[in-house]
């Protein structure tokens, strides 16, 4: 018992110093230093998630409705979506510099987010095509689309070179599924490319969405000439977390080359505008 004795003299010192405002005082610094602590844990984050689950795994995001209601969204990462902060950087992006008169090419749907909100700022909704490479994913983004009435159109594809069919990981959090990094489950799924997209769809220009988890760097490798010619803002994110940065450097200096200039940058996102198309 010597640390509850110790705890127990503590105790009397402040209130013989301080009476009971010194008590209260130190009970409330001990019950806010235990709520920071908690906030921290996976149980805090556990029941935050399970929170949205009792409210009908359903979400609001400036406006627009979303469901969560997927395997692959486990209830400690459904607390993501409960502050304004879930893919804020390309959403503030979206508002700001997306042309609503131009298509709209968007490699990563993952939920649907980013999707819906760009498709409400164009002036022909149907020009946009969004591309997600993790299966597990499409029924959700597909029906957050429909929820919110938009009309872009899904194909299941990865953006990759070189074959027709490439390996995909699945990451137990859905935005860390990528095309480098092994994981406990992956699968094989078909490519695609910016260029096989912009002729299929006849899109003259377009802005570019990218989030796709460091396969960005072979997009510019492989396909900087389309990009030139084709997108006119290019929307996109940064991994270093999977990228060293000597290579996503590389990267940005190429966009550079071919007339992109940075217009805006917030964390690991990045707009670029195409200079011979503004």
């Amino acid at each position: 018992m010597p640390l509850l004795a110790k705890k127990l003299d503590t105790a009397k010192h402040i209130y013989y110093s301080q009476g009971f405002a010194g008590i209260s005082s130190v009970v409330k610094q001990k019950l806010s230093d235990f709520e920071q602590w908690f906030r921290t844990t996976e149980l805090f984050h556990w029941y935050l998630g399970k929170g949205i689950e009792l409210r009908g795994n359903m979400v609001r995001i400036d406006g627009l409705s979303f469901s969560v209601n997927n395997p692959a969204i486990s209830t400690r990462m459904k607390r993501h979506f409960l502050s304004d902060q879930y893919e804020k950087p390309e959403r503030t992006a979206i508002k700001q510099f997306l042309n609503a008169d131009l298509p709209v090419v968007e490699f990563g749907g993952a939920i649907g987010v980013v999707a819906c909100h760009a498709n409400k700022m164009l002036r022909n909704p149907q020009h946009h095509v969004v591309i997600e490479a993790n299966p597990d994913l499409l029924p959700l983004l597909e029906a957050n689309r429909d929820r919110n009435g938009c009309r872009f159109t899904v194909l299941h594809r990865a953006i990759a070179y070189g074959s027709d069919e490439i390996t995909f990981n699945i990451n137990q959090d859905f935005w860390a599924s990528n095309l480098g990094y092994s994981t406990n489950r992956s699968l094989r799924v078909p490519t695609i490319s910016l260029q096989e997209i912009v002729k299929q769809f006849g899109f003259e220009r377009c802005s570019l969405i990218c989030d796709i988890e460091g396969a960005e760097i072979a997009l510019v490798q492989h396909e900087a000439e389309t990009i030139q010619r084709k997108v006119a803002t290019l929307i996109i994110e940064v991994h270093p977390w999977c990228v060293q940065a000597d290579i996503i450097d590389a990267m940005l200096h190429k966009l550079e080359s071919i007339g992109f200039a940075c217009v805006f940058r917030t964390s690991d996102n990045y707009v670029l505008h195409n200079r011979d198309c503004h």
